[in-house]
Order: structure tokens, then C-alpha cells, then sequence
């Protein structure tokens, strides 16, 4: 059974008051100009909302696991070796003579009579006058420097490179799990929803300090004595021999080879070529397709069904109650005064 309430709002009021009004007017004979000057009143139900909260029973519902078994069919494969017999063709090379014409050119010599120039080599006496480079030997007095080596005894700075160890204080990031638990919104099979905990796991990364020994070196500057090997510049003199050259004139016969053009005879040997038609048989192989059978063993798998009980956990819903505070709102009567004027 469905029951409805009339929840009056402030400006239904009003409009009940205007109405009562003028049902009052109507009543008491008054004109409706003359209304507002009378003192009558009249009194009117009107129904007010009011809110009120109760303890009511409401039916809740909740999952449990349960184990339950369950025979399912599994599929196997299991090998079977079968003998099988097949067909396949095979090419089997086949000798064979066919008969082959081609052409061969023969050489010919023959003997043909050639005229030919030469060029005949001859010995002429010419006078030749050429320009020889004679040396000679001059004596010339030349300065020269020398370097002469010193040794000299030098304070050098250095700078070198010692050791030593420092204690350093640092970070380092440590990696942990840490437990989580969040609030999860489940929807039963009826509709409801319900919150439940979720405990999840983050990796967490936190800084922890240590300590570790550095080994470190610092510059420090020395000083030491070497030997330095240093040059100071002598000028000396010298007698150096100094070879020249003149110029001088010379003649003298030169055998000069000349040529002269001769006309000869000689027999040639000359080589043509005729063409000659032969035949041969040539042996070529062809493979020639041939049919064999074979028997071997071929496995294959047959698929086998098998019974296997299999353990899981359902989740089983079940129902219970439970007192929730639901506020309830209802309609009161309540007796209002109403004046016939506005």
C-alpha cells in the first residue's frame, strides 16, 4: 500500500489564507470593499509536516566462500604410430644420343710474292763542338759558431699528488613493501551497494643514511734541484777548401747514325680459312619422371577425454537484518485563526 503526504510549502499557505479570507468575507455579507474595516475572524485546518525518526528493520545481504568440488572433462592428446603408404614421383636421369651438324673453318696457307721498304742504318763522322764545366780547387777562410755544453744546477717546483682517506656521510634508497587498505564498493546480486577493506601492497623507496670511506688525494707543491745542460756560443774560424768550376771549350769527332730508305722483295705466307660442314653424335642426359610407393610409420595425435575432480571457492550470498534510523516525515492538523481582512 503506497501512502502519500501533502507537504504544504509557505506560499500554499498563503494562498489557503487568501482563500479563507475571502471565504470569510463571503460569509460574514460584507462587500468585498468594505472587508478589510471588519473585525470578523474565522478559523482554518491546515495540514503542517513534521519530521520524526525511527527504528526500522532492513534486510542485508552478504557474501561467504564455501569449497565445493567439481568433476570436469579433460582433453589429452595421446601418440599413435600407424603405418601409412604413399605415392611420390621421382626424376631418374636418362642418357640420350642426338645427332649434332656444325661448321669448322680449316687454315689454308699460301705464298704471295710483297714488296717492302726498309730503313738501312750508316755510320758519318761529324765534327762536334761542346761546353765542359772543369773544377778547381780555391782555399777560403770562413767564420763559424759553436754550441759549447755547460751544466748549471736548477731549484725546480713540483707538484705531486698525495693520498688520504675521509669519512663521508650519505643516503641511500631502501625499497619496502607497505600494506595499503582501501575502501571497495561491491554490488551484490540484488543491487545493493556495500563497502568492503581491500589491504594492497605499494613498493615504498625511503632514504637511509650510511657511511663509507673515500680515498682522495690533495696537491701538494715540492721543490727539488736538477741538472740543467745549457749552450753558450763561440765564434771560431777556419781554412775550408772550396770547389769551383770554368767554363772551357772543347771538339771532337762524333760517329753519327743516319738511315736511308731501301726497297725490298720477300715471299709471304698468307693464311685463309674455309668453312667445312661435319656431324656428331652427342650423348645429353634428361630426367624422366618415374612413380614409387613407400611405406613408413607416421604419429599422430588422438585427443582423449578424462574425468578430473577439480576444488575451487564460490562465493554464496545469504541475508540478514538489520536496524537502520530512517526518518519519517508526517502530516499534522493544525487549527490556524484566518481574519476576514487581508
Amino acid at each position: 500500500m503506497t501512502r502519500r503526504l501533502l507537504v504544504v510549502c509557505p506560499a500554499a499557505l498563503l494562498m489557503i489564507l487568501v482563500q479563507a479570507t475571502a471565504w470569510a468575507c463571503a460569509t460574514c455579507g460584507c462587500a468585498s470593499s468594505d472587508c478589510c474595516n471588519c473585525d470578523c475572524k474565522t478559523t482554518r485546518t491546515v495540514y503542517v509536516p513534521v519530521c520524526s525518526t525511527e527504528m526500522r528493520d532492513v534486510t542485508r545481504y552478504g557474501y561467504k566462500n564455501e569449497q565445493r568440488e567439481e568433476t570436469v572433462t579433460v582433453y589429452k592428446q595421446v601418440p599413435v604410430t600407424e603405418e601409412r603408404t604413399f605415392k611420390y614421383t621421382v626424376m631418374v636421369p636418362e642418357t640420350r644420343v642426338r645427332k649434332v651438324t656444325y661448321q669448322t673453318c680449316r687454315p689454308v696457307w699460301e705464298t704471295q710474292h710483297q714488296e717492302y721498304t726498309v730503313q738501312v742504318p750508316y755510320c758519318e763522322e761529324v765534327e762536334h763542338k761542346f761546353t765542359v764545366c772543369v773544377p778547381y780547387t780555391e782555399p777560403v777562410e770562413e767564420k763559424y759558431t759553436v754550441a759549447i755544453p755547460y751544466t748549471e744546477q736548477v731549484e725546480q717546483k713540483v707538484t705531486v699528488c698525495v693520498p688520504y682517506t675521509e669519512q663521508v656521510q650519505t643516503t641511500r634508497k631502501v625499497t619496502a613493501m607497505k600494506p595499503v587498505t582501501t575502501t571497495k564498493k561491491v554490488t551484490d546480486c540484488n543491487g545493493q551497494t556495500k563497502e568492503i577493506n581491500c589491504t594492497t601492497y605499494e613498493c615504498v623507496t625511503q632514504e637511509v643514511p650510511c657511511t663509507y670511506t673515500v680515498c682522495k688525494t690533495r696537491q701538494e707543491e715540492r721543490s727539488r734541484v736538477i741538472n740543467v745542460c745549457k749552450y753558450r756560443m763561440e765564434e771560431r774560424t777556419r781554412t775550408v777548401n772550396v770547389c769551383k768550376y770554368r767554363n772551357e771549350e772543347r771538339t771532337q769527332m762524333v760517329n753519327v747514325t743516319r738511315f736511308r730508305p731501301e726497297t725490298r722483295q720477300c715471299d709471304v705466307k698468307v693464311c685463309r680459312y674455309v668453312v667445312e660442314n661435319h656431324s656428331q653424335d652427342v650423348p645429353y642426359t634428361v630426367c624422366v619422371p618415374q612413380e614409387r610407393t613407400e611405406t613408413c610409420q607416421v604419429t599422430r595425435c588422438e585427443i582423449k577425454p578424462e574425468q578430473q575432480t577439480v576444488k575451487h571457492t564460490v562465493c554464496v550470498p545469504y541475508t540478514y537484518t538489520e536496524k537502520v534510523p530512517v526518518t519519517v516525515r508526517k502530516m499534522v492538523a493544525k487549527t490556524v485563526e484566518v481574519p476576514c481582512c487581508n
